[in-house]
């Protein structure tokens, strides 16, 4: 019944189930995962408790138990459940991914770093893994490697704007703005109503002709 998105009778189901085997870790935890999609936190995660003191090895649980944590601004938190889950799999691939997440709202660049590269390491074709890792390599002012990152990106989403854009913020950092100038040019292809896009291509368009004009002074 989940996959047909009928949750509320899923969840009448798992009650059912529970009644007759109320230590079926199973039931609790698919019970607490239709919760979660119906975004009642708080009995998704008395749910996945109750899972995980039958199983605490019921790694999905534990995942989820960390997304909602995230969904909730506790990001430390999430960061536990997140690492109890790459204990058991340490190739969980969206695990990775939501540790970085966690790691860049507590801004720890640099464990974010690492936690998105592991990320992009098990799934290549992860465009949002490799957009956050981006992201992340801004933050360390590390606008080179912040570049290669987006490319990777745009090899998957050729027209992803907020790539383009902060690839564009990236080889600002650089000091390469005509490189810079056509990668907002490429956001407004995408959204000519993109005011930040409009902004920054004005205001290198007139940093570049400031030195051309130093150019031609000299």
């Amino acid at each position: 019944m989940s996959r047909l998105k009928r949750y509320p009778e899923a969840i009448a189901a798992y009650d059912k189930t529970l009644s007759l085997a109320p230590d079926f870790d199973l039931a609790w935890y698919n019970r607490g995962y239709a919760f979660y999609l119906l975004q009642q936190y708080p009995e998704a995660e008395t749910s996945l408790a109750q899972a995980l003191r039958l199983n605490p090895k019921n790694e999905q649980a534990l995942f989820y138990q960390g997304v909602i944590a995230y969904d909730r601004k506790n990001y430390q938190m999430a960061l536990e459940s997140f690492d109890q889950v790459l204990v058991i799999n340490p190739d969980h691939e969206p695990t990775w991914f939501n540790r970085g997440l966690s790691l860049e709202q507590l801004d720890r660049y640099e464990l974010a770093l690492e936690a998105f590269t592991q990320a992009v390491r098990l799934n290549p074709k992860n465009p949002q893994a490799w957009f956050k890792q981006g992201n992340v390599l801004i933050e360390l002012t590390r606008y080179e490697d912040a570049v290669g990152a987006y490319d990777q990106v745009l090899k998957l989403e050729p027209k992803n704007e907020a790539t383009w854009f902060n690839r564009g913020l990236a080889l600002t950092g650089l000091r390469r703005y005509e490189e810079a100038i056509s990668n907002f040019e490429e956001v407004l292809k995408i959204n000519p109503d993109n005011q930040d896009a409009q902004e920054f291509w004005q205001n290198l368009q007139q940093q570049v002709q400031r030195q051309k004009y130093r150019t031609v002074e000299v």
